[in-house]
């Protein structure tokens, strides 16, 4: 895993080390959090920094048959717990988690040497002296990895304070909130009524909520407090796709009922609530210029016993399988009638999907619902969503791109990241881009032009997500 590491091909060297390495990040969608990057968080130990926050890792030593208390256990000291992820690694061949490891190891702390239950002690003694810099906050990690502008996903009752705090600071990338509404849309979870009431109704200033136009102006308040802060993007996450749409008396009375604690939706009220919830959002994206983010195909939680112990997020999560087609063309050909088709980006955990969807959104490419005429890949097939980070899932979901739309109009990568150590998912990525345009001219697929696969590599690295965006940078 040297500097050409992935680099199969002198047009692929060529390509990343001119072109892909050193670039900017400019990240749409990660977990980071605007409390720490405001108060500059500096991490304890390269567990708390590298391993805890991350549910892949989490998944992979418990396949590994590590004990829970190995994983989660808060009674077991963090070099331990280390340990037994250093024993884990050498088993994980072509698992991206091993890859990914040693880049973070060697990007950030200039550790080279592969890590194993040998190397351990002597990698956890050199990363902690590491972390305990001055420098290795969040934001000089952010700064030494190239970011020039991260989204952190924030829900829509947030308390957006610390975006002011960090607008102030003066440092040297930009951080907004991107929207995120799964709390909103999760009609049928008994905490949705609490929610809606309390929290979100607090944080839109509307002291009660009745019917779906109450529940649609909550909406817009929150859509205009993200706005304000630079946010250009919403994120929804759905078990499937549906599209189901209602007359507003039935809506009124499935919000009526949930919201006031009389009884459960039906699994169709609740797909006729979400679809109308999604359909006003969209409208409003639309009209604000913001892209949409769509991800589907996740079995949320599979595991009932261990997602209660350890919440969501923890692991166990799963790949849904769905049919999409008919539901998503529904719902874009409902929006494109009503002239409020946004900027979207579609993901689906599941790679069989990709082909798919790629195919669906290009029938909706047109220019006719577009208050700015043509936008350049105005419809995208998202690239890492849960299980689709690995060099194989990637290769494939550029083979869809290439395939089914234009490649050199796609916005590259999103790292989904917990911590700054994550962001070099962005560097696995574009050797991997670098990797698949250098085979294409390889088997005189494409011409060995180093202007054009330069401007083609540069373009998806970071510059079309700040022009699709519309990131002010």
């Amino acid at each position: 895993m040297d500097q050409d590491y992935l680099l199969t091909t002198e047009t692929a060297r060529r390509l990343y080390h001119e072109y892909a390495q050193g670039e900017p990040i400019v990240d749409y969608h990660s977990h980071l959090s605007a409390r720490d990057i405001a108060e500059d968080r500096h991490y304890r130990d390269l567990y708390e920094a590298m391993v805890e926050p991350n549910p892949f890792k989490a998944r992979l030593m418990r396949a590994a048959g590590v004990e829970e208390k190995y994983i989660t256990g808060r009674h077991t000291d963090a070099f331990t717990r280390f340990q037994k992820f250093a024993e884990v690694i050498p088993q994980a061949a072509g698992n991206p988690i091993y890859a990914w490891t040693h880049m973070e190891l060697s990007r950030f702390f200039g550790i080279a040497e592969p890590l194993t239950p040998d190397t351990a002690p002597d990698v956890w003694e050199k990363a902690n002296r590491r972390l305990a810099g001055e420098d290795f906050g969040i934001c000089g990690l952010l700064g030494q990895i190239g970011v020039k502008l991260i989204c952190t996903t924030e829900d829509a009752a947030a308390d957006l304070k610390y975006y002011r705090r960090i607008s102030e600071a003066g440092l040297p990338f930009r951080t907004v909130p991107a929207l995120r509404l799964d709390k909103v849309l999760r009609i049928e979870d008994p905490q949705w009524e609490n929610y809606m009431k309390y929290e979100l109704g607090e944080a839109a200033g509307v002291e009660e909520a009745h019917t779906m136009q109450d529940v649609r102006a909550m909406l817009r308040q929150r859509v205009s407090d993200f706005d304000a802060l630079g946010c250009r993007t919403a994120d929804h996450v759905l078990d499937y796709v549906f599209f189901a749409p209602a007359e507003e008396f039935e809506l009124d009375d499935i919000v009526g009922r949930i919201i006031n604690g009389r009884g459960e939706p039906s699994r169709k009220e609740a797909e006729q609530y979400k679809t109308a919830v999604l359909m006003t959002l969209a409208k409003e994206y639309a009209k604000r210029d913001w892209v949409m983010q769509l991800r589907f195909a996740a079995i949320r939680g599979a595991n009932v016993a261990m997602t209660g112990k350890f919440g969501d997020d923890a692991g166990f999560d799963c790949i849904g399988d769905y049919d999409c087609a008919v539901a998503l063309s529904g719902f874009l050909n409902a929006l494109s009638e009503r002239i409020s088709l946004p900027r979207m980006i579609v993901y689906s955990a599941n790679p069989a999907d990709q082909p798919v969807i790629a195919s669906v959104l290009g029938a909706f490419q047109d220019t006719a619902t577009d208050r700015v005429r043509g936008i350049p890949g105005k419809l995208q097939l998202g690239t890492a969503c849960w299980f689709n980070m690995s060099r194989r899932a990637l290769d494939h979901q550029m083979e869809a791109v290439a395939n089914f739309s234009v490649l050199g109009t796609a916005v590259g990568m999103l790292a989904d990241a917990h911590t700054p150590f994550s962001l070099v998912r962005h560097d696995y990525y574009r050797r991997i881009l670098c990797r698949y345009l250098g085979k294409l001219v390889e088997y005189g697929e494409y011409p060995g032009d180093d202007g054009a696969l330069g401007s083609l590599v540069r373009n998806i690295c970071w510059r079309n997500a700040e022009q699709y965006f519309g990131f002010r940078i």
